[in-house]
């Protein structure tokens, strides 16, 4: 063997070295890479995604710390603005008795007067004949008869408006404070009869209602309430509540609908409406974890509001919520579970 051919052997070992050495080095990143993929796809399957900050950057992704809030639960309702002409005739009416008592009461005062005048002359005197006597005693039992009737009449008028109306709104008509009747009968307030679709417990404490006669919540007005119902009931059998609300645009015989407060605040937070993603028919929330990392989290106990969705999860207070961008994350999760065409045998 020649000095040449020599050098022509030595490079071809030399050239096999390397073709060995790549052919193991790029086995090896193979495996390493097909590892990692493959951890990445057990990641993934468990709902969390790993996407870098400039690819959030660059898809929009956007997170917001989640706050602490309180949420009034809600109970749906429908009912019907009461027309109140018998509470108006009633009013008259007891108006009509309460003056009369006012003046037969003047009437007994004087002739109660007048009876203790001619007995004390009688008795000082003996002035005064058996006549005047009987004439004063007679006028005396008059006005008191009269005003006992009186009295009762007004008793009698209590009684029917508590069998009508109950108990808080017959008060109304004889507290010190007459604001609450007075805006009922002058058509300032509006009495609703709402019937719940759901059974709602008194000890949960019913305080207040939002009212609007199309089903819109986000427009609905304020309501006080009042007392439990004692009007009939409608076919579903359930217990109806009385509640007072502005006129506006209401109108005696009006359906409404209602939004009815029930029981205590429940400590949550809300959310953004477009932060959930359904999957699954099941709502969800991504939560980041890291800086490259995201949890999809499903969301269980929650109430649509007008501001968002609250979710009564405390355990979300402090942590930071994607608000923009969570459809990406979850098309991103799930782009590892198609299977690469290489795949497919």
């Amino acid at each position: 063997m020649n000095k040449i051919q020599r050098i022509y052997l030595m490079l071809f070992i030399v050239l096999l070295a390397i073709i060995g050495f790549y052919t193991f080095f790029h086995a090896h990143e193979s495996k390493h890479e097909e590892d990692e993929l493959e951890q990445a796809e057990g990641e993934y399957q468990a709902g969390t995604v790993y996407i870098g900050i400039a690819a959030q950057r660059a898809a929009g992704i956007q997170t917001r710390r989640a706050v602490q809030a309180d949420y009034q639960p809600e109970h749906g309702g429908v009912g019907y603005v009461l027309p109140v002409d018998d509470l108006m005739a009633i009013y008259e009416q007891l108006s009509a008795t309460r003056h009369a008592l006012n003046l037969s009461n003047n009437a007994l005062k004087a002739s109660t007067n007048e009876l203790q005048r001619v007995v004390l002359l009688n008795k000082e005197h003996s002035h005064t004949t058996a006549r005047r006597y009987d004439e004063a005693k007679r006028q005396y039992q008059e006005d008191f008869m009269q005003s006992k009737n009186l009295e009762q009449q007004i008793k009698a008028t209590r009684n029917t408006l508590q069998r009508q109306w109950g108990e808080r709104i017959a008060g109304w008509f004889f507290a010190e404070d007459p604001q609450p009747l007075t805006a009922v009968l002058n058509g300032e307030r509006l009495l609703v009869d709402i019937t719940l679709d759901d059974e709602v417990s008194g000890a949960m404490g019913l305080s207040s209602a939002f009212i609007h006669d199309s089903a819109d919540r986000a427009t609905a007005i304020p309501a006080s309430y009042v007392s439990r119902s004692i009007h009939a009931k409608t076919a579903s059998q359930r217990e109806s509540h009385l509640f007072s609300v502005q006129a506006g645009r209401l109108k005696a015989g009006m359906r409404v609908y209602a939004w009815v407060a029930a029981g205590q605040p429940v400590p949550g937070v809300i959310v953004e409406a477009n932060a959930v993603i359904w999957h699954e028919d099941k709502p969800w929330l991504y939560i980041k974890t890291g800086a490259d990392v995201f949890n999809r989290m499903e969301l269980q106990d929650y109430y649509k509001t007008g501001s968002g969705w609250f979710v009564a999860n405390q355990a979300l207070v402090n942590l930071d919520y994607v608000f923009k961008g969570a459809q990406i994350l979850l098309s991103e999760e799930f782009r590892w579970r198609i299977p690469d065409e290489d795949d497919v045998p």
